[in-house]
């Protein structure tokens, strides 16, 4: 009867014989019959009864559904904070510090920030209108025979969309302190990223579900922000121009010294976007299990 019920769980209550306390026991995914397995051998040797259910909070499902809705902001947080932007701007922007053109360097700063503000904002709009379509045909087509998952998907996906201005936003910020040599606030900035989704998978998960995950990416954008405008602030040669920078030279050759590095990244960050994909055919939590182990 218990290998039955291992297939069939939603909530554990154990009540055993010679224990005087019941137990309530939460888990998610495999882990739920790894502990069920545990308690089998437990209970087969006391031979006692047991009643069994058990609680997914958050399932395999809506972890893949997560995954799949956060390629969107993690690829372009590699895109923009990872270094495709800053292997670009850094040089071209200390290369006119170096010459003591500080204002031609921070109208660089200004028309790139605008820029990057500009393209990203219209993306991630873009993104959240047609987000059904990009789930449907690029992210996850596999989801299109589960209908709920696809629109968890969906509903996730707009949720972390504004992480990807944050980011691009970040990067940007993180290569003026790098060419002002500050380095450590910026090195703590992927650590804090993921702060914020380990606080949002702790404090917002209980209640939210995996939307609590998805604030949590959210907050850990903000932080890879706000922790280094501090550092930013004590440049006292700081400037900020309302530009574009469209007829600048040095924006012609930042745009120039990206394109190899963004296409270089952008190989890696397909493949990434083909196992999705091909993931997505497969059966409960394999979307997730990958991901996991390509973090890894």
């Amino acid at each position: 009867e218990l290998d039955r019920i291992l297939d069939y769980t939603d909530l554990v209550l154990f009540d055993v014989k010679h224990f005087d306390e019941k137990l309530h026991l939460e888990a998610t995914g495999m882990s739920n019959k790894l502990i069920l397995e545990n308690f089998k051998r437990l209970i087969d040797s006391r031979k006692a009864k047991v009643w069994v259910r058990i609680p997914v909070i958050p399932g395999f499902n809506e972890m893949d559904a997560f995954f799949a809705a956060n390629r969107v902001s993690e690829t372009l947080f590699v895109l923009m904070a990872g270094g495709a932007l800053g292997s670009a701007f850094i040089p071209t922007f200390t290369g006119l510090l170096t010459k003591d053109k500080r204002k031609r360097a921070w109208t660089l700063a200004s028309a790139i920030a605008n820029l990057v503000l500009i393209v990203l904002i219209l993306a991630a709009v873009l993104a959240a209108i047609f987000a059904e379509p990009l789930v449907h045909h690029v992210l996850a087509p596999g989801f299109a025979n589960k209908p709920g998952l696809e629109a968890l998907t969906v509903n996730l996906l707009r949720l972390m969309l504004p992480s990807a201005v944050i980011f691009g936003l970040s990067g940007l910020v993180m290569g003026i302190l790098n060419s002002h040599q500050k380095f450590f606030i910026p090195a703590l900035t992927p650590a804090l990223y993921r702060l914020g989704m380990i606080f949002g998978m702790i404090f917002l998960a209980p209640s939210l579900g995996i939307f609590g995950l998805a604030w949590g990416v959210l907050i850990g954008a903000v932080l890879h922000l706000i922790s280094q405008i501090p550092s930013l602030l004590r440049i006292k040669e700081r400037q900020y121009f309302p530009t574009l920078g469209l007829k600048l030279s040095e924006v012609h050759e930042v745009g120039i010294l990206m394109a190899p590095r963004l296409f270089g990244v952008a190989a890696v960050q397909l493949n990434h976007l083909e196992h999705l994909r091909l993931a997505s055919y497969m059966s409960q939590g394999m979307l997730a299990s990958l991901s996991w182990a390509l973090t890894i």
